[in-house]
């Protein structure tokens, strides 16, 4: 079923040039990108979008590492896109992630930190909360 989901390119990807094989295996999925732009967020737009682990012991260093920089969003469209994205991602600790996926291939462990280059929805829920978030109510999905 075709349908949309939301992601970030974090600051990591963007300081180790990895946006544009990102953007290559996103289209060699069949994903197409909508509504791509660079941001820079905010500590209470983080704090809103990670609002799972704000209480979290290890939220602030997240926080200082999303607001340092320009982020690059998207939403991204086709079939299964929730699935689709998630699987190009990999496991969230890229030591974990496969070999292949985008956490496998560029992410990292730095002293305790993951750097894991990407955001996506883990549902579709989710990624229509996400997208109205970051995009304002003028974008929404099916």
């Amino acid at each position: 079923m075709k349908q949309s989901t939301f992601m970030i390119f974090k600051p990591d990807s963007i300081e180790g040039n990895h946006v544009q094989p990102i953007i290559e295996r996103i289209f060699n999925a069949g994903l197409e990108i909508s509504h791509f732009k660079a941001v820079i967020a905010t500590p209470e737009l983080i704090e809103q979008h990670y609002a799972h682990i704000a209480d979290k012991p290890f939220f602030k260093a997240i926080e200082d590492f999303m607001v340092k920089g320009p982020l690059y969003i998207a939403i991204l469209t086709g079939e299964d896109a929730v699935n689709t994205w998630r699987g190009l991602m990999g496991a969230t600790n890229p030591e974990a992630a496969e070999q292949g996926t985008i956490r496998g291939d560029f992410g990292y462990v730095k002293n305790g930190q993951v750097f894991n280059m990407v955001h996506g929805s883990d549902s579709t829920d989710n990624a229509k909360r996400e997208i109205e978030l970051w995009y304002g109510k003028d974008v929404t999905i099916d």
